[in-house]
């Protein structure tokens, strides 16, 4: 499993909150509304910002395309931090959209990316309780 390098620029904390996805599909037919549940953990989808140099969001760019992707390991702060008894947990995650950069400075710059909790992760977490 690939751990998010130390030596990269952390995600801001400060802001950092998660939606829960309900699990739910639901039909739209005019006289009947049917739903039934998809999956039986609820995947956890959050927004990540980071905030760097640019001559960092080379470096960073180049290690998020290569597994950014793909499951990897990094320490957030989630409900399942208090669970673990620390602030930051580690948690199982993959980005899930475009990485979306915003010019802060001339020297610095802001990353977005949206990213989403392994269901397996959840399950772990909520069993060890």
């Amino acid at each position: 499993m690939t751990a998010y390098p130390s030596t990269l620029p952390m995600p801001q904390i400060e802001g950092f909150s998660a939606m829960v996805s309900s699990g739910l599909i639901k039909t739209e037919e005019p006289t009947h509304q049917a739903q039934r549940r998809v999956f039986s953990s609820m995947p956890h989808r959050f927004g990540l910002t980071f905030v760097m140099s640019v001559s960092a969001w080379a470096q960073w760019h180049s290690w998020a395309v290569t597994n950014g992707y793909r499951w990897f390991t990094m320490n957030l702060p989630t409900l399942y931090a208090g669970l673990s008894g620390t602030s930051l947990s580690p948690v199982l995650v993959r980005f899930v959209s475009d990485i979306s950069v915003t010019t802060v400075s001339l020297t610095d710059v802001q990353i977005t990316v949206a990213a989403e909790t392994s269901p397996s992760m959840i399950v772990d977490y909520l069993e060890a309780v």
